[in-house]
């Protein structure tokens, strides 16, 4: 809770908390705006406007005019980053963005909002996994690189669900869209956490599905590169044995 350091002792004006400040600007905003930025609490590591279109996004009207809002009401940043041509990312400095985390935690649509969040982010990072794989694309690597906060939060949001197929299925691709980013920065131990808890993700849904294989394959490899060879066998053979029970 950084804004709490920065409360006012013995100060019980407007600017009591840095909290009552961003308040104060979010007041000023119409319905549409103060909804909007509320529901960009749900992205992590910054957003891309195709990302907020398909997750905050209502009857295919864009969400340019609402984003426009919020920068020129400085609470929310633009970020152009040069490796990808300069094009541009939207974030909120810290302390702005615990205070529109916490307005969501009060919305009644928070539990759908994180599921289009998970779902949108996930199709968005296997696109650029596949993109990365096929084609060696430098550039499409540093966009996955980008989503690694909103893709770690899919994975986080897939876990917590109930065990289902769908939940499972979610959390593995997740585990291996992140793959050509873990394996090129060295993240291994990341790798294999998210590799793991989905796996057993599908494991508690009773259900095995088509992605099952490659993770199993992919956490080999994992456990490999950390020294754990007699568990990367067993991956790899379960990995095997699930490839060919799919075929």
């Amino acid at each position: 809770k950084p804004l709490d350091l920065l409360v006012r002792t013995n100060d019980a004006g407007r600017h009591a908390s840095m909290r009552t400040a961003v308040l104060d600007s979010v007041r000023l905003l119409d319905d549409a705006s103060r909804a909007f930025f509320a529901g960009c609490a749900v992205f992590r590591g910054g957003f891309t406007l195709e990302l907020a279109d398909a997750v905050l996004g209502r009857d295919g009207v864009s969400v340019l005019p609402l984003v426009e809002t919020l920068v020129a009401h400085s609470l929310l940043r633009a970020v152009s980053v040069p490796e990808l041509g300069f094009d541009v990312r939207y974030a909120f400095f810290e302390a702005i963005g615990e205070v529109a985390r916490e307005l969501l935690a009060e919305r009644e649509d928070r539990a759908s909002l994180a599921a289009a969040h998970a779902r949108a982010v996930t199709e968005r990072g296997s696109a650029l996994a596949a993109e990365a794989v096929a084609t060696g694309s430098a550039e499409a690597l540093s966009r996955l690189g980008h989503e690694l906060e909103n893709l770690v939060v899919a994975h986080a949001h897939a876990i917590a669900e109930p065990p289902s197929l769908a939940s499972a299925t979610l959390a593995l691709r997740v585990a291996l869209a992140l793959e050509p980013f873990t394996v090129m920065r060295g993240l291994f131990r990341l790798r294999l956490r998210l590799l793991d808890a989905a796996i057993g993700a599908a494991a508690a849904a009773g259900h095995a599905p088509r992605e099952l294989a490659d993770a199993h394959l992919a956490r080999g490899h994992a456990r490999r590169e950390l020294g754990d060879l007699a568990s990367a066998r067993e991956d790899f053979e379960r990995g095997r044995v699930e490839a060919g029970a799919a075929t």
